[in-house]
């Protein structure tokens, strides 16, 4: 009896010893935090390209300044890295997974990639430094540096771009039904369609810092921001915080992985089966609604 006692007490100390800073919960689930490349950090507008696992993302290559940046590839299972050749700079990426096509914003124009050479071709807006790009079916978006001017294109038709709003843009996202999410200084907006020559700006939050907005199949948004991770859906218009990440510069997903970028790496994070910690951070959790609960009595 005393000896199991004493193994009883044993696994309850060690339970509330260890140490389980390797846990992220994100939405409903727990996940575990880990480094896959070191020395990528601040790696903006991520993009993961299911097909070939390569994670594609901008990257601060020689200093913090958008002259000096580049797009990278990095395959996530084989954890190797190389830069895209064929453009110069780059600071924006997009995905059409419907066509498969993959876009770059470089310092001199608008890039397609050729996953066949595995090189960036230049495909419009010659001259002009691209800040960002959306892309939803036949439609186009382009950000223009350093007026941050928003322009749309039909058809890929680059040669007759049209100004979408007569406001400085910092990230665009475009989803399948046409809602429009896009960012500045002052607060995350919403366009919904149909966009005529008047367009309504929906607030979705104005204290978000932005740095990326990503979309999945579902009709999610996710705004990854410095304040953490937060999710919304095409038909609400607000957000709801779902992760506590700190600082995040830039998100994707791949397979049942979260992928992300901090101020000195990029982390994945893996779907956790270590019990012992996640009922540790949900007995933590109750215990602190058990004390947010009874100062609200007071």
């Amino acid at each position: 009896m005393l000896i199991l006692i004493s193994m009883s007490r044993s696994r309850q100390n060690h339970t509330k010893n260890k140490t389980c800073d390797h846990l992220i919960k994100f939405g409903n689930e727990f996940y575990d935090k880990q480094m896959l490349f070191h020395g990528y950090g601040k790696s903006y507008s991520m993009v993961m390209h299911e097909k070939t696992g390569d994670l594609y993302f901008s990257h601060v290559s020689r200093s913090d300044d958008f002259d000096n940046r580049e797009i990278m590839a990095c395959h996530i299972k084989e954890e190797t890295c190389r830069s895209v050749e064929g453009i110069s700079g780059g600071f924006a990426v997009a995905y059409e997974k419907e066509t498969d096509e993959l876009f770059f914003g470089g310092n001199d124009g608008v890039y397609q990639y050729d996953f066949s050479e595995k090189v960036a071709k230049r495909i419009g807006v010659n001259g002009k430094m691209i800040y960002g790009v959306a892309i939803a079916g036949k439609y186009f978006f382009f950000i223009v540096y350093p007026k941050k001017a928003l322009y749309i294109v039909k058809d890929r038709d680059f040669k007759h771009p049209l100004k979408f709003l007569d406001a400085e843009v910092e990230n665009i996202l475009l989803t399948k039904s046409l809602n429009v999410y896009l960012s500045n200084m002052t607060a995350l907006y919403k366009i919904e369609p149909p966009h005529g020559p008047t367009k309504k700006l929906i607030v979705i939050d104005d204290q978000f810092h932005v740095r990326q907005l990503v979309k999945k199949i579902n009709g999610s948004v996710y705004i990854c921001t410095f304040e953490g991770i937060y999710e919304t859906n095409e038909t609400s218009r607000k957000a709801v915080k779902v992760c506590d990440l700190d600082k995040p510069f830039g998100m994707a997903f791949y397979e049942s992985m979260i992928l992300y970028s901090d101020e000195h790496a990029i982390h994945s994070l893996v779907l956790s089966n270590d019990y012992e910690c996640i009922n540790k951070s949900l007995a933590d959790m109750d215990i602190l609604r058990s004390r947010f609960s009874v100062m609200l009595e007071l």
